[in-house]
């Protein structure tokens, strides 16, 4: 990290936790625009049928084998890069598209594989598995972080 970058604090994270109502802020600042909002207790923040999923202590090895705490040369994405630009869309993907994935292992439909391009690498696979509870665990990730089209890349090894 440079030295005056903060990582988020628990103020911040509440912060970005509460939902907006902008029915609410309208009003507050006088607009005329301010019409009644839905109740708080009417806004669904989720679907209720997506299923959590919980990286575990392998997945965060391999991220930290994978990827560097600073920006590499050449603006090489960071741990931190990767845990606000990848990492979200991967839980929402995972989960949304469980049933969908790759089943890796013959007459085990608890383990899956999620290969994807990724937003700052060229290709990232992850396996997961479907715990007893309903929660989906990260086991392992793999990541191509050369960029697209570079010699050597796994596009150009087939």
């Amino acid at each position: 990290m440079r030295s005056g970058a903060r990582r988020s604090s628990p103020t911040l994270l509440r912060f970005l936790s509460i939902t907006f109502e902008p029915s609410v802020a309208a009003r507050r600042i006088g607009s005329h625009a301010a019409t009644p909002g839905p109740r708080r207790d009417e806004l669904v923040t989720s679907d209720p049928r997506r299923r959590d999923v919980r990286p575990t202590r392998d997945f965060y090895r391999d991220l930290y084998r994978h990827f560097a705490v600073e920006r590499g040369p050449a603006g090489a994405p960071s741990r931190l890069d990767f845990e606000l630009y990848e990492l979200p869309r991967l839980f929402r993907d995972i989960a949304d598209r469980w049933e969908d994935l790759f089943q890796p292992v013959p007459g085990r439909p608890d383990y899956r594989t999620f290969i994807t391009v990724g937003v700052l690498v060229a290709a990232l696979s992850v396996d997961a598995q479907l715990t007893r509870s309903g929660v989906i665990e990260l086991l392992s990730l793999d990541v191509d972080t050369g960029p697209l089209g570079e010699a050597g890349s796994a596009d150009e090894q087939t």
